[in-house]
Parts: C-alpha cells; structure tokens; sequence
C-alpha cells in the first residue's frame, strides 16, 4: 500500500479523529539509553506519544538491553510497549545505536505495520495526528520523512531522532542506518558523499538508499521560533522534538568545522608544546555547551509544555493547519550508475 492510499480524502486537521485512518498499523522504534539522572525524559517522551497519537493503533518497539533494571521494568509495563530482546552489541556509540535500531525497525515491519517510524531517546512527536499530517505532505510521491539537520552542516542524511515512512520503503531497500565498511568504501557511495558534500553519521545508509533510487524524501528542517542553542532543542518540521546531547557530550561537528578557536585547537592538540592548550580551549567549549543543555534541560523537566510551546511559537495542540513548517521535499538529483 503506498502513502497515497493512506493520506487520500483524509479530513483537515479540525476534524482529527475522524480522520485517522483505521488500518493503519504504526510500529515506533526507539534505542533507550538513559543515564539515572535523565530518566525523567522517558515519562515525557511516552507522556507526548500518548497525547499526539489519540486512537492511533501504535506499538512502541523499544530496545532496552543498556537500560537500568526499573526503567526496563517501566517500559515493560507501559501499554502499547514491547520490549524486544536484542543481541548485545560489543561496543559503544553510534554503531551500536544503528546496530540496536536497524533490528527495532525490522521487528516493527515483520509485526506487520504498515508505516514505521524512528525517534531517540530524547526525541518525541509534539503535534496531534503527526502521522496524518506527514501524509498529506508526503502525497503520492514520497514514502518517508525524516529530520534533515542543515544546521549541523548535513546536506543528504535522514537523522533517526525523526522518521516516518511507509513498510514498502524498508521492504524494499533494506537500508542499514550505518553502511558496512566494505559498502562505505565502495566507489558508488564515494561518489554519492563527493557529490552531497555528506559527511558519514547515523543514517547514513538511509540517504545512500534514497540518492542511488533517485526516491523522494520529505525533509523536515529546524522549524524554532525561539532557539536556546544551534542544534540542541530542536524542532523539525513542526512534528519532532529532540533534546540533542543527552546520551553523548555538547559537542557538534558544525562547531569544530566552523568555530575558529576549535579549528586550531584541532590542529595543535598533538603538539607537544601546545596539547594543553588545545585542551583548555576544547574545555571552555565543552563547559559552555553543558550550561546550555543543563538550562533546556531544567526548563523541559520544570514545564514542558509551555517549553516546547515556546520554542514552537504556538501551543503544539492547538495547530489547525494541515501545513507543515520547514517540511520540503528532496531536490532532484541524478541516479548514481
């Protein structure tokens, strides 16, 4: 079934409930990974799913095996959760993060859902009836949404803190959020990061998919109309939320390739006379950027709603236009061969 089957005749916004479609089967993939200090982020990330997706039939896929025994125990006790059992993965970071969430999405698809998203840990839908409102973006061309963060230099990488799209997409390219190292030096996808200037991160193998099909995506670009930070507080398209930072530190790849005092201190960190310096300035960076996560993080526990109504520009539930902010589809490009 296309997305045009599931977003056609659909009802505006208004009229929300009637007009969700009722064979729609949505499976939500998410990798856990909370510190103890952070668990407070799970109640919210589950308290926004419940109220943007009334009457939704939906199944959280949730991948736990690094998460604290009582946070565990909480997902496994929450309705609409399924705590699937995952291998365990020898490592840490983002390849065992893709590694986790290549499996989630795989469990949602055999399950038998017909549209599957992806979010983070600290990532989480803040409009009502966001998979309908995808759709009628999406039309009859496009088969996936997904986070595109221009403003951390990414040109042509689908971000996992914000996915949607229809099974027939994973069935039938089989994506890997991280390509296989003998895929990622292949000439084909060297030219495909030569030609989009992409640099290779989480998600990667989803925009190599995308770019060699020539297929259509909807990009959803930061839609803030207040910023607390470049990169952290995000909302993208009007639809997710993501935190940004919390299971990794406050640095970001746009500020080490545009910040001239992280430039340098890129190049001396290996220099015997100068190493010292170059780890005081990376300090002072670091340090500020923690003042800035922990401040968005104490408005987020303290008041959510208004937080992130804020950060919007108008409370999230109270958006009728079926309109989407900063959501645009991919430029034409041609086919690699």
């Amino acid at each position: 079934m296309s997305a045009a089957d599931l977003s056609s005749e659909k009802k505006p916004r208004e009229v929300q409930v009637a007009g969700i479609d009722r064979t729609m089967k949505l499976g939500i993939a998410c990798v856990y990974f909370y510190e103890e200090q952070s668990a407070w982020m799970l109640d919210l990330q589950l308290e926004y799913l419940a109220r943007t997706l009334p009457d939704y039939n939906y199944t959280i896929y949730a991948g736990a095996n690094r998460l604290a025994p009582h946070m565990r125990r909480q997902l496994e006790l929450t309705p609409r959760v399924r705590v699937v059992a995952l291998p365990w993965y020898d490592g840490v970071g983002g390849r065992e993060h893709a590694f986790y969430l290549d499996r989630l999405l795989e469990s949602a698809v055999l399950d038998g859902c017909t549209h599957v998203a992806a979010i983070d840990a600290d990532s989480f839908p803040i409009v009502p009836d966001w998979p309908r409102r995808l759709l009628s973006q999406m039309r009859d061309t496009v088969r996936i949404a997904a986070v595109l963060r221009l403003e951390n230099l990414d040109t042509y990488l689908p971000h996992p803190c914000g996915y949607f799209m229809n099974r027939a997409f994973l069935t039938e390219h089989r994506p890997r959020l991280l390509a296989s190292d003998e895929e990622l030096a292949s000439e084909p996808f060297r030219a495909f990061l030569r030609a989009t200037g992409q640099r290779v991160d989480t998600g990667i193998g989803y925009g190599y998919a995308l770019w060699r099909s020539r297929e259509p995506w909807l990009q959803l670009l930061r839609s803030n109309h207040l910023s607390p930070h470049f990169l952290m507080a995000g909302i993208y398209g009007g639809v997710f939320f993501h935190l940004g930072a919390s299971s990794r530190g406050p640095s970001f790849y746009a500020d080490y390739m545009t910040r001239p005092s992280l430039r340098i201190a890129g190049r001396i960190r290996n220099l015997p006379l100068l190493w010292r310096l170059a780890r005081s300035m990376e300090w002072r960076y670091v340090q500020n950027n923690l003042g800035i996560f922990e401040s968005i993080s104490r408005q987020l526990r303290e008041d959510p709603h208004n937080f992130i109504s804020a950060l919007a520009g108008a409370p999230t539930d109270s958006l009728s236009s079926s309109e989407l902010p900063c959501a645009r589809l991919s430029p034409a490009r041609p086919a690699l061969t």
